[in-house]
């Protein structure tokens, strides 16, 4: 009798699929699935403006080194220009050089810091990645501003809300219609029980 080896059978695995409420979406040139029902990415959302405050006031505390190096109102202007572009840097003394280009350097870090905590955040609340939430935004900073004046962020919460208000709609509409069933139910019972002679 030769003796054959036989292969053990993978153990059989039952797959369970249910509805997690993803919906698609195209936000900004970008797919995503996201369930805007989540009462988590509401509480997430609703926070957001508290954590990013919060590393606001960090932020300003540790900006108060530049206080008295320089006042940005007396900066020497080319004729007739505004902004940074304007600035005369040839009539600068070397402090107010350094002074401006530490001050610029802390700028750009906190918008850097700040535009990265947003995004997490964002990635955190709609259960999607950081490079989506990035995609979203085009690689611009959340806290840039549009052509109106108005941060990117804003303009994104604005486009965003709505979704969540509409999700929120319709559990509302299936819930009721849930309880609407159960006490038709009920009632119908009732009805049943009523008309049987005693």
């Amino acid at each position: 009798m030769n003796a054959r080896f036989v292969p053990e059978a993978p153990p059989q695995k039952t797959i369970v699929l249910f509805d997690s409420g993803l919906r698609e979406y195209q936000i900004n040139g970008v797919d995503v699935r996201v369930n805007m029902n989540d009462k988590g990415v509401i509480r997430r959302l609703t926070s957001l403006p508290d954590d990013v405050g919060d590393m606001l006031d960090s932020y300003e505390t540790k900006g108060k080194q530049f206080d008295g190096k320089i006042d940005i109102n007396k900066v020497p202007m080319k004729s007739g220009e505004e902004g940074p572009t304007g600035v005369d840097f040839g009539a600068l003394s070397d402090e107010e050089f350094d002074a401006i280009s530490e001050r610029t350097d802390f700028i750009i870090e906190v918008d850097h810091a700040v535009d990265v905590r947003i995004k997490t955040c964002l990635a955190e609340a709609f259960g999607i990645t950081y490079d989506a939430v990035n995609a979203i935004f085009q690689g611009v900073s959340a806290l840039a501003l549009d052509s109106k004046g108005n941060y990117i962020l804003t303009n994104f919460m604005k486009a965003i809300f709505p979704l969540i208000e509409e999700a929120n709609k319709i559990e509302a509409k299936e819930v009721d219609d849930l309880v609407g069933d159960k006490f038709a139910r009920r009632a119908r019972n009732r009805r049943t029980q009523e008309d049987v002679p005693s």
